[in-house]
Formats: structure tokens, C-alpha cells, sequence
């Protein structure tokens, strides 16, 4: 036997089901100054914000990455200067800031580039706007250039091997430096 339903009860439901909004996290990165130019070879930091603009917490890290590119969009020809897992869960109205450290390889050559930031790049994080998800910084110029060396000058001892030496004649000791 099968019951009729009333019309205005289906009228009902359907209005309640089609007008409950689900409460989502919404992330969204802000960059407050750009580099206006970075030395290939160099390391250069970056100060990132990405709030929570929804009106629900974000359970779950999300992938934090930022690209070089000539054109703003990312593709095979760009280059991935940073990488890393954002872990900060926050409250709807909440955000995260972070020291990022940009490594610029000795692959990009001299040009000008977008850095393009993108975030919850692998869609972790379901999300009320997954469109708001990338920034994308005006042209910065990246160029050759000697890197100041940061923090006090260190002496070193040199031990080399025992070597045979002419008086008045050059020789040649490969030094390589690190940290």
C-alpha cells in the first residue's frame, strides 16, 4: 500500500534541505611585501598569512607551495622555489603566519618572474572556495649576483697534505666552503 505524502510537507522539506548551508574552512594566502628581486644561488625569506575566512576549522594539514614563473600560470617550465606541510589547524577567523624560506636554484635563468603561491595545492582541505587558493606576485626581477655572506667572518685551519713546492713557483690548493 503506498501512503500519499502531503504536498506541503515535501514543499517544507525541500526548502529546509535546499537553503542549510554546511559550515567549511575558506584559506586564504596574503603576502604583505614581496621581494623586488632575488639572486639566483641565494636564499631569501618570505613572510606568508593564510586565514581561515570560513566559518569552520580546518582538521588537517594542507601543501604550501610557491613557483617561479614568466607567465603566472603554473606549468612544466616553471620553478619550484618552496615547499612544505602546513600543520596549524584554525578556528573560522583564525590564521597562520610563516617564515618561508625561498631556495633560488642556479637553474632559473635571469629574467622576470611571477612568484606564485599556491596553497592546499593537493585539495586536502575541503573548502566553501577552492578559487582563492593562489596569489600572484607582480614581476620580480631575478639576476646573477654575488650573495653577501650573513653573520661574522669564521678563521680556519688549513691542513694540506704534504706537498713538494718549488721556491719562486705557484701552486694551486682547491678550497671548497661550507657551512
Amino acid at each position: 500500500v503506498m501512503r500519499r505524502i502531503p504536498t506541503w510537507l515535501l514543499m517544507i522539506s525541500l526548502v529546509f534541505y535546499s537553503t542549510r548551508v554546511w559550515a567549511q574552512p575558506d584559506l586564504v594566502p596574503s603576502v604583505n611585501s614581496w621581494p623586488a628581486e632575488l639572486i639566483i644561488g641565494s636564499s631569501e625569506a618570505l613572510k606568508l598569512r593564510v586565514a581561515n575566512e570560513g566559518d569552520a576549522r580546518n582538521e588537517g594539514g594542507f601543501k604550501v607551495e610557491i613557483w617561479l614563473s614568466k607567465d603566472a600560470l603554473i606549468s612544466g617550465d616553471d620553478f619550484r622555489i618552496a615547499s612544505y606541510t602546513e600543520t596549524a589547524q584554525m578556528s573560522g577567523g583564525g590564521g597562520v603566519t610563516s617564515d618561508i624560506n625561498l631556495d633560488i636554484p642556479s637553474t632559473v635563468p635571469p629574467d622576470s618572474y611571477h612568484m606564485i603561491v599556491e596553497i592546499d595545492v593537493v585539495n586536502w582541505i575541503a573548502e566553501s572556495s577552492e578559487t582563492n587558493n593562489r596569489l600572484v606576485s607582480l614581476a620580480i626581477q631575478v639576476r646573477e649576483g654575488t650573495v653577501e655572506p650573513s653573520g661574522e667572518a669564521t678563521t680556519v685551519a688549513v691542513l694540506l697534505p704534504k706537498l713538494s713546492v718549488t721556491p719562486g713557483k705557484l701552486i694551486a690548493v682547491p678550497l671548497i666552503a661550507t657551512e
